[in-house]
Parts: structure tokens; sequence; C-alpha cells
């Protein structure tokens, strides 16, 4: 690998522009959820070819490379003078643009024979639009989605796995560390863990107008189609009580996964009743979420399988507030400014826990906002 970087840099100095090579043309006008780069080719030897592509600020971008050859993109954008210090590799096929420009992908032959080989490249634009088409992509490995939010409104989104055997983990972030190191997002705001064929969901609140990021991972690394979607969602305004008692999920809490269910043997405060989550993977996380207005308090009570070493943790706003980690039966309530707020609840495996097991299992109930 590094024998082929020493290639790219010294191509990237002796080329005009840090581009020209490869040429290459457009299947789509850079649009949401466009291809805005489908080209073909052919290496021989050591040889590189370069394909430009325009990139939006803050929009993320997926590279899909149909061949043996590697793929490096280089930030040669408008500000990034050829030779400089500045034009330094991107290691990922996935990447957040850090600004409006030009970017180029560099396809080079990592033998050093005269092999040829043929190739077939695609770059998409993952931005997302709210209540617009999914956007289906292959995974390798992960990738980054960018949508625009807007201050104190509430939103959906969903990443379902092609086949019944993938699971994903899917990730919010409210920041992104723009630089071409090829570092991972900053500001995690949730990650969730979805069962083998599970869609996973995340409903947040916009703390203010800006592009939040989701990243999606295969957990089984077997290169999946996901589909990625958004829509506005529902605000519960106070006030509002959930106690399951007629055995259905309630629309307006936002379950991550198929790992949420109703579980009519089991209740707080008397009752037989309530809102149960089992069957999450090792190291992996589920969450119910509220998104409610008008609220000043909210109270609830929860409980956590004997024995487990997980925890059931609560969150205000995306802060943490509390956890529960012994079984029994308690109570939480809160006060909290009056307005819009968002109220998270995730169960939380212990990495190398192994199979979950009966004991691994956390309840909810008597859920009410004032």
């Amino acid at each position: 690998m590094d024998y082929a970087r020493t290639i790219v840099l010294a191509m990237c100095v002796g080329l005009a522009g840090c581009g020209g090579g490869g040429g290459g043309g457009s299947d789509g006008d850079g649009s949401s959820s466009g291809t805005v780069l489908s080209v073909s080719g052919s290496l021989n030897g050591t040889d590189v070819e370069t394909h430009g592509f325009k990139t939006t600020q803050g929009h993320a971008y997926q590279l899909l490379l149909d061949a043996d050859p590697a793929v490096w993109i280089l930030g040669c954008g408008n500000d990034y003078a050829p030779g400089s210090s500045s034009c330094s590799p991107l290691y990922w096929p996935d990447f957040i643009a850090p600004e409006s420009g030009t970017v180029y992908a560099w396809v080079f032959n990592p033998n050093s024979t005269n092999q040829s080989y043929s190739y077939s490249l695609k770059v998409y634009e993952n931005h997302l639009a709210v209540g617009g088409s999914a956007i289906s992509r292959k995974l390798d490995g992960s990738a980054y989605f960018s949508v625009d939010a807007v201050k104190d409104q509430a939103y959906e989104f969903s990443a379902t796995p092609v086949s019944a055997s993938d699971d994903l983990t899917f990730r919010l972030y409210s920041d992104y560390t723009t630089n071409y190191s090829g570092s991972d997002p900053s500001s995690e705001v949730v990650a969730v863990d979805a069962p083998a064929g599970s869609a996973a969901r995340i409903a947040f609140i916009a703390s203010e107008t800006k592009t939040y990021y989701f990243e999606v991972d295969d957990d089984l690394d077997s290169m999946p189609t996901v589909s990625v979607a958004g829509v506005s969602a529902s605000v519960v305004a106070a006030p509002a009580t959930f106690n399951f008692e007629d055995g259905v999920v309630p629309a307006t809490l936002f379950v991550s996964d198929d790992a949420w269910e109703i579980d009519t043997s089991n209740g707080g405060n008397g009752s037989t009743t309530s809102l149960r989550v089992a069957d999450v993977g090792e190291g992996g996380s589920s969450c119910v979420t509220l998104l409610a207005s008008n609220v000043s308090s909210i109270a609830f009570d929860w409980n956590i399988g004997a024995g487990t070493s997980d925890d059931l943790e609560f969150f205000v706003d995306e802060v943490y507030h509390s956890e529960i980690s012994t079984d029994g039966w308690a109570n939480v309530s809160t006060t909290v400014t009056t307005g819009t707020h968002t109220f998270r609840w995730c169960y939380a495996r212990s990495y190398y826990a192994g199979t979950a097991g009966p004991e691994d299992v956390g309840w909810i109930d008597n859920l009410s906002i004032q």
C-alpha cells in the first residue's frame, strides 16, 4: 500500500490541476440520491487514472468500485493546490465533503506487474431528503448519509436491510470532523443495533438548524444493500399517559428495532402489562424514543432482568439522566423546562456477554408526561 501511495502522490504532483487523466462523465445531475459519477476504464501495469466530480459542502458521498484495483480519494478541491500538504488522500470510500468543490477519485493498479485490470467506478451522493425517496446503497463495511434538519422539527429515519440475514448498526451524529483525514464522525447522538432482518430506526428533534449525519454499518460485513429514508415524526403533546394495557406498542413511541414488544406477564405498580426489550446482541443497544411538546415533567416505572450484566438507561434531550442495572421495579420522575423535549430509553448489552438469555431483558411501564 505504501508503494501505491507513492505512485498516487507522485502523479498528483505531476498532473496539472491534480486530476486530468481519466476524464469521466456523469449519469446524474448531482441531486439528492443521484449518481454523480459513473465511469469505466482499464489499467495496465502501474497506471493511475483520475476522475473528478463535484461535491457540496456537508453532503455525504459513497464510492463503489467493481474491480480489483484500490481507490484513493484526493482532496484537490478549489482551494487545494496540487502537490501541497492539503492535497492528501482520503482513505475511506465514504466521506463528508468539507467544502463545495471538485474531488478526484484515483483508481490505480496495486501490483507492479503489467497485468491489465478493467474497472467500473460509481460515486453516489448520499444526501437524504425528508419525505423524499429512499436511498438504496450497497454497504462496504459502512456508509454515511447526510440530511438537512430544521431546529425543533421532529424526524424519524430508518435503515432497512434487503436481506433477512443482515443486522445493521445505525448511528446519528450532530456534527462531523470536516477534514480529509478519514477520521470517524464526532458528536454521536445515539446508536442502535438491530436484530437480523430488522429495520433500524432513529427519531430525534433537531436542536438547531444544521446538517446531521447517519452512519450505517453491516455487522456481518456481507456487503448488503440498505435502504435509508426519513419522514417528519409525530410529537406527543402533554399531558399523555402510556400504560400498554391495550397490548399494542403506540405508534407515537418510536422503537429503534424489533427488539421491543408488549409483555403481558410483567408490569409495574401492580400492572401485568409493560413494554419489554429483549434479544439485543452483545455490545449493542436498542432504544425507544418519545418526542414530546408542552411538557414540564415525566414519570415512569422500569425494571431489568435478574442476573443480567446489562443496563437500561434514560436520556433527556440526548443527555444521560439515570439507569437501572438491578432487578426490581422502580419509579423515576423528573422535571424539565416546559417545552419540546426528546426522551429516550436505551437497553445496552455488555460486550463479550454472549447470546442474550432470558435474564437479558428490560421493561418500561406507566409512562406519563405532564
